[in-house]
C-alpha cells in the first residue's frame, strides 16, 4: 500500500525484504492468496501514512518477527515521519520463556530507563512461541514485559501491535496500563485493501495518541527525582510536611497518578493545580512563619523567611490604620482573562532596596498568602520574578477557577497541562 518510493534506501531495504521473505515462496502463502483471491492495491489505496507531531521522538519496539521484515516496516514509515526507532532484536532460538523476558528487561533497564530515550513503546504480545500454546493472557510475554515497563515507570506509553484480534487480551491490556491497541493483519484472512488502509491509519492515531501523552514519563520521572533527593529527607523537624508532600500517596503522588488516568481532563486538571498549591502553601508554612504576633497590642500581623544559611528574612508587618512595612511593591489591577465586572487583584510585583511603610488598601487573608510565597519563592529559593508572576496569575485561577467557579474568569479561560508542568519543574528547583 506504500507509495512508491525508490529514492528512499530505507523504502528499498523494505521492499527486498519483503521479497526474500521465505513465507511468500510456501505453498501456503500460495493457497491462501489463491482462495482468497485478495482484491489488489489500486491507485486510490496507495499512501505512506504519516505520523504528525513525532519529530525526534525515539520509538521503542518489541516485537520477535523484527527480523522477519517488521525493522525495515518501522525504520522506513517512522523515518519517513522524523521520528526514530529502537529495537530489540536479540530473539534466540530455543531460548527459554524466563530467559527471554529476562533479557528484554535489562535491555529495558540498561539502554532504555538508564538513558531515558524511549517514552513510547510498541509491543507485541506474543514475543515467545509458548505464548501460542498459553491461552491466559497474563502468562503472555508480551504482558509481562509491559507491567514491567509500567512498574519502572507508569508515565512511558505502550501502544500494543498484535495479531490476537481477542477482546479478553484487549482488556487485560488496558488494566496493564496500555495506551492503544491495534491488530496485525494476517494473510490467513481476507481483508480487502480499505480494511488495510484503514488498520495502519488506526495504527497511526494510537501510535499519536500515545506520544501526545509521553510527557508523563518525564514528569513521572522528576517526581520521583524530587521524592529521593528532596531537601527535607534528613530533617526530622519535617516530619509532617514531607509524609504529606514526599511519600507514597502524598501529594506528588496523588497529582501523577491523576495526569495518568487522564491528562487533558478539565476536572483533573483543576485538581491537579489544587494539589500544586495545597504542596507550595504547606511549603511556606514550613521554611516562613506569617502570622498574628501575640505579643502586640494591638496585635500585628508579621511574615518572615528562614533563608538558606537558617537566618531569618523579615519581609512584611501589617501596621493599624491600613499601612504595611514591606519588602515589595505590588502592582494590581485585572488579568486578561478576567472579566469586566470581576475586582482587581495582585498582577505582580518588584522587590524594594529596603522595606517602606505605606498605606495600603489591599490587606487580608488573601494578600497575606500572596505575601507569603512571594517572600519565600524570592528571598529563600531565589525564583525568577517571571516565574513568580506565573504563580500570582496561577493562584487567581485556583481560587476563581479550579476550586470555586466565581464568575470572575472569561469561559474560554482553562487551566492548561503546562501549568501543571511548570509546577512541578518549580517544585524541582526548590526541594532540590
Amino acid at each position: 500500500m506504500f507509495n512508491v518510493d525508490d529514492n528512499n534506501n530505507k523504502y528499498k531495504r523494505l521492499i527486498e525484504k519483503i521479497k526474500k521473505l521465505d513465507y511468500l515462496t510456501t505453498l501456503h502463502y500460495k493457497y491462501t492468496e489463491a482462495e482468497s483471491d485478495r482484491q489488489r492495491f489500486k491507485q486510490k489505496h496507495l499512501n505512506t501514512p504519516k505520523l504528525n507531531n513525532v519529530k525526534d521522538i525515539t520509538y521503542g519496539i518489541i516485537d520477535d518477527e523484527i527480523n522477519k521484515g517488521w525493522g525495515e516496516f518501522y525504520d522506513f514509515w517512522l523515518s519517513n515521519s522524523g521520528a526514530n526507532s529502537k529495537f530489540y532484536d536479540d530473539f534466540e532460538n530455543n531460548i527459554s520463556n524466563d530467559n527471554l523476558i529476562n533479557k528484554i528487561k535489562h535491555w529495558i533497564d540498561s539502554v532504555v530507563i538508564a538513558e531515558k530515550l524511549i517514552d513510547v513503546f510498541i509491543v507485541d504480545l506474543r514475543l515467545h512461541d509458548d505464548d501460542f500454546k498459553d491461552t491466559k493472557s497474563d502468562n503472555f510475554s508480551g504482558l509481562k514485559i509491559i507491567k514491567y515497563i509500567k512498574k519502572q515507570n507508569p508515565g512511558i506509553q505502550i501502544v500494543v501491535f498484535t495479531a490476537s484480534n481477542k477482546v479478553w487480551n484487549f482488556q487485560e491490556c488496558l488494566k496493564s496500563g496500555v495506551t492503544g491497541f491495534a491488530i496485525k493483519e494476517s494473510p490467513e484472512y481476507l481483508h480487502t485493501r480499505n480494511e488495510t488502509v484503514y488498520s495502519l491509519n488506526h495504527f497511526s492515531n494510537e501510535i499519536e495518541k500515545a506520544t501526545k501523552k509521553s510527557f508523563l514519563a518525564n514528569i513521572f520521572r522528576k517526581i520521583d527525582f524530587i521524592k529521593k533527593n528532596n531537601i527535607f529527607i534528613s530533617d526530622e523537624s519535617k516530619t509532617e510536611f514531607k509524609e504529606l508532600v514526599f511519600n507514597e500517596n502524598g501529594f506528588l503522588d496523588q497529582i501523577i497518578n491523576l495526569l495518568i488516568i487522564d491528562s487533558y481532563n478539565e476536572t483533573i486538571i483543576n485538581q491537579c493545580l489544587l494539589l500544586c498549591f495545597q504542596i507550595l502553601e504547606n511549603y511556606c508554612k514550613c521554611v516562613g512563619s506569617f502570622d498574628f504576633d501575640v505579643n502586640n497590642k494591638p496585635r500585628l500581623f508579621k511574615g518572615y523567611v528562614w533563608l538558606k544559611d537558617n537566618n531569618p528574612k523579615d519581609t512584611y508587618i501589617e501596621l493599624p490604620n491600613k499601612k504595611t512595612s514591606t519588602s515589595f511593591n505590588f502592582s494590581f489591577g485585572k488579568f486578561p482573562f478576567q472579566t469586566d465586572t470581576s475586582p482587581d487583584t495582585t498582577l505582580s510585583f518588584d522587590v524594594l532596596d529596603k522595606a517602606t511603610i505605606k498605606d495600603s488598601d489591599y490587606i487580608g487573608n488573601d494578600f497575606r498568602h500572596i505575601i507569603s510565597v512571594v517572600s519565600v519563592l524570592h528571598f529563600r529559593n531565589s525564583i525568577s520574578k517571571k516565574d513568580i508572576d506565573r504563580v500570582i496569575e496561577l493562584r487567581y485561577l485556583r481560587s476563581n477557577l479550579a476550586a470555586h467557579k466565581t464568575g470572575n474568569i472569561k469561559k474560554e479561560k482553562t487551566v492548561q497541562i503546562d501549568d501543571i508542568i511548570f509546577f512541578i519543574s518549580l517544585f524541582e528547583k526548590i526541594f532540590k
